[in-house]
């Protein structure tokens, strides 16, 4: 079983991977990831940007993840109003 992360942790965590803050500040992203999201489900949105050979990635800031976040968020309200209308449709 992982050990439960701090918030400060779950940053380092994220700079480590060389995922920058861009226009977030610690604090900002502290905030963003108790009242907003969680680390693991904004943190997988990674997988969707290059890395380099070493690992980390280039230029990925936290603002891509949440912008990321946003637009899954956007796509599957759509995708579900969508689907009920197709569905509840004569």
């Amino acid at each position: 079983m992982k050990p439960k992360l701090s918030f400060d942790e779950l940053i380092e965590k994220f700079t480590s991977k060389g995922i920058e803050l861009g226009t977030f500040n610690e604090e900002q992203i502290k905030d963003y990831l108790m009242t907003r999201s969680y680390y693991y489900k904004i943190s997988s949105y990674r997988k969707n940007y290059p890395k380099l050979p070493n690992g980390k990635y280039d230029t990925l800031t936290f603002d891509h993840l949440e912008a990321t976040a946003r637009m899954d968020v956007r796509l599957r309200e759509y995708l579900l109003h969508l689907c009920l209308d197709v569905e509840h449709s004569d």
